[in-house]
Formats: structure tokens, C-alpha cells, sequence
């Protein structure tokens, strides 16, 4: 290594170290990066600058978030989507309320201590949680009803909740909330 800084191993000639204008880091363990000799930058003027970016959006997206507003064709479908969704939902639904009745009916007594202690608490004005599972996530939440070791349960005894149920919602009635036990 010569006075003139460190060697490139690939080509093994010395590093060329031009200081920048805009310098004023002084480095004393490397003398061969000169500071500025005009001293530090001066500090710019703070300004609200406007980020140029841009995305795709599809029109799906944007109809979903109401960028655009639909044709009547797309009027017509989404509105049949939507009425598909809340009958097949309703339809789920019922089934879940009718496996949850037959849940409430095992008298086995080691189904019936793990079902105990993974009752469902209703939530207000949204649906069912299970008392049982451990809370987690940064807000302390509860899992949904039917958590997963109440979906094994019901397994065990021949019963099953519809395939892609999320929650179980909590009827107007209240038909579904636990019974106080004395």
C-alpha cells in the first residue's frame, strides 16, 4: 500500500478519494479523504415537497372504493354478488347455530369440561368469542367463536361447522348465548 490511499485488489492500482464540495465530515482515521474546504453545507430551508409516485389501480379496485362509479352492467352483477353472499351467509349461519345447539347438547363428560371451558361470550353488537383460548395480539383479543379446539370437538362427535365460517354472529334474540349454570 503506497501514501496515496488503499490498492483495489482487483485491479492493483490505488483508490482515486475525491473529497465531495459538500463536505464536512472530517475522517482522522482515513487522511486520504480531505474535508471540504469550503466547511459545512449550509442547512436547506424546510419545505413541504410533494412525493411523486405512482400505482396501477384496477377497475375492480376502484369500483370497490368508490374511485368510479359503476356501469349498469356492473351495477346488475355486483348487486347479484352481494345478494348471493348474504343468502349463502345466512344459510351458513343457521348451519352453525344448529351445530352449536347439538355442542350444547353433549353430555360426555371430557367433551363436555373441554366445551365448558371454551365457551362462547357474546361480544356486543358484533358476535361470539371464546372465553377459553388465550388472548394475543397487541390489542389482547380473543379468538372468534368457533375457535379451534371447539371445530375439534365437534369433529370427535360428528358435527362440523360450514367450511369458511369466520364468526359465529350473535342472533337479535340472544337464542345463542350461553345458559347461566347454577
Amino acid at each position: 500500500m503506497t501514501g496515496e490511499g488503499p490498492v483495489s485488489p482487483l485491479t492493483g492500482r490505488p483508490f482515486v478519494m475525491v473529497p465531495r464540495p459538500d463536505s464536512f465530515v472530517t475522517m482522522p482515521d482515513r487522511p486520504w479523504v480531505a474535508p471540504s474546504v469550503e466547511g459545512p453545507a449550509p442547512e436547506p430551508e424546510p419545505a413541504l415537497e410533494r412525493n411523486a409516485f405512482s400505482f396501477t389501480v384496477s377497475r375492480e379496485m376502484a369500483l370497490d372504493y368508490g374511485l368510479v362509479e359503476p356501469t349498469p352492467e356492473e351495477a346488475t352483477k355486483r348487486a347479484a354478488d352481494l345478494d348471493r353472499y348474504q343468502r349463502e351467509h345466512a344459510e351458513d349461519q343457521a348451519a352453525a347455530a344448529a351445530t352449536v345447539r347439538a355442542l350444547d347438547a353433549i353430555t360426555e363428560p371430557t367433551s363436555r369440561a373441554v366445551l365448558d371451558l371454551h365457551q362462547r361470550a357474546p361480544v356486543p353488537g358484533r358476535a361470539y368469542v371464546c372465553e377459553g383460548c388465550e388472548a394475543d395480539g397487541y390489542d389482547h383479543t380473543s379468538p372468534a367463536y368457533p375457535c379451534g379446539t371447539t371445530t375439534l370437538i365437534a369433529s370427535l362427535h360428528g358435527l362440523a361447522f360450514p367450511r369458511g365460517l369466520y364468526e359465529l354472529d350473535r342472533p337479535e334474540d340472544g337464542s345463542l348465548d350461553p345458559k347461566e349454570t347454577p
